[in-house]
Order: structure tokens, then C-alpha cells, then sequence
């Protein structure tokens, strides 16, 4: 029981530093669609009607530059 008790105390003891913050993390939200071309209005298509993701894709990190061998 005493040592029981004396973990517990040195547990609040070492532990009392680590409520240091650590910084804040990136959100990340990745879409990928197979065989999508870039069909997309945030591409430059006017026939797309695709407002929202026009919106997600100016807020955030529009890829350009995407190469794959096979569709």
C-alpha cells in the first residue's frame, strides 16, 4: 500500500511538467477521386457547376501538378 502510494506520488511529482502545449496541428482533409479529371470549376472548366469545391480549393492547397501513368 505504501508503495502504491509513493508511485502515485512521484507519478504527480514527474508529471507536473508535462502540461507544457505542444503547438497546434495542421488540419488535413485529402480528397482523391479515381479517374476524376480536373473537370472541376476550381481547374478553370466553366461548365462545372461544382461551388463548393471551388470554395474548399480556395481556402486551401489546390494540386496542379498531379501525374499518373494510367487513368
Amino acid at each position: 500500500m505504501r508503495a502504491r502510494a509513493a508511485l502515485l506520488s512521484l507519478s504527480f511529482f514527474f508529471g507536473s511538467g508535462c502540461g507544457e502545449s505542444l503547438p497546434p496541428q495542421p488540419h488535413v482533409l485529402f480528397i482523391c477521386v479515381d479517374d476524376l479529371l480536373p473537370s472541376l470549376g476550381c481547374y478553370g472548366n466553366a461548365d462545372a457547376e461544382t461551388p463548393q469545391l471551388d470554395r474548399l480549393a480556395s481556402e486551401g492547397a489546390l494540386f496542379t501538378r498531379a501525374y499518373a501513368q494510367y487513368a
